[in-house]
């Protein structure tokens, strides 16, 4: 079953997610986001970005396996954007 998975396309995807998800919470909105979490104890950066990269790994692998090996480009987007 894992034998089947393309490594290189799921390194893009975990590092793509990774980063934007970096860039979207620390550059673009980091100000809203912190006011929003005022009343929460902050948790350690470390620990949230570790959590994220883990989170992305298993959600790329996940769709690698719902996909196949050669999905169409169609079959991926509508996948994609269930």
């Amino acid at each position: 079953m894992f034998a089947n998975l393309n490594v290189l396309p799921l390194i893009a995807c975990v590092l793509s997610s990774f980063l934007l998800g970096g860039l979207w919470y620390n550059l673009l909105f980091r100000k809203i986001y912190s006011a929003e979490c005022k009343g929460n104890k902050p948790s350690h950066p470390a620990l949230v970005f570790l959590s994220a990269f883990i989170l992305w790994i298993i959600s790329a692998v996940a769709f690698s396996l719902l996909l196949g090996n050669a999905p169409e480009l169609w079959s991926a987007v509508r996948l994609g954007l269930i």
